[in-house]
């Protein structure tokens, strides 16, 4: 089951507008937009990762880091 592959075949979202985004806020109204982002929410630039496994939509990461400091949990080697 794919939600954004059911979407597309339902004509819901247009065929290769496979992105989807999600916006959360501790105090507004969060949201989750398929079919692309809205550029309105955007804190910093869009950084794309290339997905390891489709089925779960994983990637790969070097590194978790909190309040800008590297934990060194991951040697490159972590999926998330």
């Amino acid at each position: 089951f794919n939600i954004v592959d059911d979407l597309q075949k339902r004509m819901h979202v247009p065929r290769g507008g496979g992105q989807f985004s999600f916006y959360m806020t501790d105090g507004e109204d969060s949201e989750v937009t398929f079919g692309g982002y809205r550029a309105e929410h955007l804190a910093s630039d869009i950084v794309w990762a290339p997905v390891t496994a489709q089925s779960w939509w994983q990637i790969a990461i070097d590194d978790i880091t909190f309040n800008n400091m590297p934990k060194g949990l991951c040697n490159g080697q972590c999926q998330v």
